[in-house]
């Protein structure tokens, strides 16, 4: 970018530009690291609009990002850093809220229950987005028992690359095209959400003594939301979420609070970390009912590669592969090939970004070419998260 650029962009909205200020925006959850040119930091739609219209007539790439939570490089960039965190209101209405892009999960969970609603697609990572959730199409763990994200979803607003700004309802065409577009073909900048009452649900955690009764477990709470943990600790145990009318009989538990998945998740990484360290933690996806098969694969590999593979295992299949050791890049393509092999796909609920372009490319086959000309069509000039898995 030129001197004059950045003076344009000033004109538009706040920037950073300082290297110690870009320090924060080099990576992300993926440990991916790409300096910025600059980030710029709106804090309304007209100057997302303003920037759109500006990048685009430079050739400048944007990439927009949230809390940067993301764990496959899809919030890092070598142009524009769109950081939409300030933009973080939400109303909340009868049934439903209006919420900025930049409005974290945490923060509309914590809203909607002063109004008796939560909202059901919140991921465990209640410090993620609302923009970046639908971004990735991210579900979460509670989708076998309220659907997909996209039935909560009423409409989002999105400016495209030539600044038109646009409210998509549902039933359009676009709606779908950039819900788990990753970035590529907008920016989100606002969104209606539909809410559920909380009701009385909570949380047990269940102990299991081996892999017969995970197994059990897995059928017995088939269409509740829960999390197994496997390899963690010295037994299988899970976290499951029930009404407080259904009994739980032939299982040790004990009660927990029912918004507590995030501390639990982020304890049981603590104790994988404590027994050597994290190389990386994968994001797939795999039909629920192969959750042990994709086990008995990780003891396998496990075996071979002389590392540890910790599982935690979200309801509805998607999974997290936890590697401690020294891994590698061919381990980690052994995991996104064994998710494949069994009817699985290569991301669950943190999208492609530049992690996982190659593999995409490859297991997408002759959709590839379709998904690159619908893209020419609304950012010709190619701006939009530029580098990732759909480049033209």
């Amino acid at each position: 970018m030129r001197d004059s650029h950045f003076e344009e962009l000033k004109s538009i909205c706040n920037i950073l530009e300082r290297r110690e200020d870009l320090s924060a925006y080099t990576t992300d959850g993926s440990r991916i690291s790409v300096i910025p040119a600059c980030v710029a930091l709106p804090s309304t739609v007209k100057e997302i609009s303003e920037l759109m219209v500006f990048a685009s007539n430079n050739h400048i790439p944007v990439t927009p990002r949230g809390a940067g939570t993301n764990v496959s490089g899809g919030a890092v960039g070598d142009g524009i850093i769109l950081d939409l965190s300030a933009m973080n209101h939400v109303a909340v209405h009868k049934n439903y809220a209006v919420a900025e892009a930049g409005a974290s999960l945490g923060d509309i969970d914590r809203i909607s229950m002063k109004h008796g609603k939560f909202f059901p697609p919140s991921t465990e990572t209640l410090g993620g987005t609302i923009g970046g959730l639908i971004a990735v199409n991210a579900t979460g763990w509670r989708r076998v028992r309220y659907g997909p994200l996209v039935e909560w979803i009423d409409g989002m607003e999105v400016v495209f690359p030539d600044g038109t700004t646009t409210y998509l309802r549902k039933e359009s065409f676009f709606f779908r095209l950039i819900l788990g577009s990753e970035g590529l073909l907008g920016v989100i900048t606002r969104v209606r959400i539909r809410l559920h009452p909380t009701g009385s649900r909570y949380l047990v955690r269940l102990e299991m003594e081996d892999m017969n009764e995970v197994f059990e477990c897995i059928r017995k709470f088939h269409g509740h939301p829960f999390t197994l943990f496997l390899g963690v600790e010295d037994h299988p145990f899970a976290v499951v979420e029930v009404s407080k009318d259904m009994r739980i009989r032939n299982q040790r538990f004990c009660v927990e609070d029912a918004e507590n998945l995030n501390a639990v998740m982020t304890h049981a990484i603590r104790r994988i970390y404590d027994r050597g360290k994290i190389s990386f933690i994968e994001d797939l996806s795999i039909p629920e009912n192969r959750v042990i098969d994709f086990f008995r694969v990780l003891k396998d590999l496990e075996d071979k590669y002389e590392v540890e593979i910790p599982l935690i295992a979200h309801s509805g299949g998607v999974i997290h592969p936890v590697v401690t050791g020294q891994g590698s890049r061919i381990l980690r393509e052994k995991l996104i090939e064994k998710a494949v092999e069994m009817d699985g796909w290569i991301a669950g609920e943190s999208g492609i970004g530049l992690l996982k372009k190659d593999f995409f490319r490859r297991f997408t086959g002759e959709q590839l070419s379709l998904l690159r000309k619908i893209k020419s069509l609304i950012d010709p000039a190619g701006i939009m998260n530029f580098g990732k898995f759909l480049d033209i």
